[in-house]
Formats: structure tokens, sequence, C-alpha cells
């Protein structure tokens, strides 16, 4: 029962929903299109079973590491609040390419 309150339970639960509820419609000129036999096939399953868990995977280590540096003597310079963004935006731009 406690596995049911937790928050990554939740999330593991809404974002299963929302990315199966948002792959089930297509919008096309001719109006909405309900892609039931492909939603329920195992590539799409595993799918989007591999990326909820990656999600749910990267929110849990950003707990972690947000408990552990709460808590110890050690921060993040002003350095890498300025490097970090840039980094991310470039990364963005590399999975564009």
């Amino acid at each position: 029962m406690a596995c049911f309150k937790s928050k990554s339970f939740t999330l593991f639960i809404v974002l299963l929903l929302h990315i199966t509820l948002l792959d089930l419609v297509m919008i096309t000129y001719k109006g909405a299109v309900i892609l039931v036999d492909k939603n329920i096939e195992f590539k799409t399953i595993l799918t989007h079973l591999l990326i909820v868990c990656a999600s749910v995977g990267f929110y849990c280590l950003l707990n972690y590491l947000v408990r552990r540096f709460t808590n110890s003597t050690s921060k993040v310079s002003d350095y890498m609040w300025v490097v970090l963004p840039v980094l991310f935006i470039l990364f963005i731009g590399f999975l564009y390419i």
C-alpha cells in the first residue's frame, strides 16, 4: 500500500496515461483519428513504458541529488549556473541534427 502513496508511483501512472492518450489520437484535416490498433501493439506499449521509466528515473535521481546537496556543505558555484544551461541547449541542438 505504501507504493501507491509515493510520488514516484503517481508520476509513473500520470505520465503513462498522458503519453498513451497523446499517442491515441491523431488530428488530420478530416478530423480526429483514434489509433487504437496501433496503440495496443507491443512495440508501442514498450516504447511508452521506456519513456515513462526514464522520466521517473530522472525524477528519482534529481530528488536524490537535491536531498544530498541540501544536507551537505557543498554548494553549486555561480559559474555552473551559466555553464549547465548552455550545455543543455547544445545537447538539445545535437538531438535535432
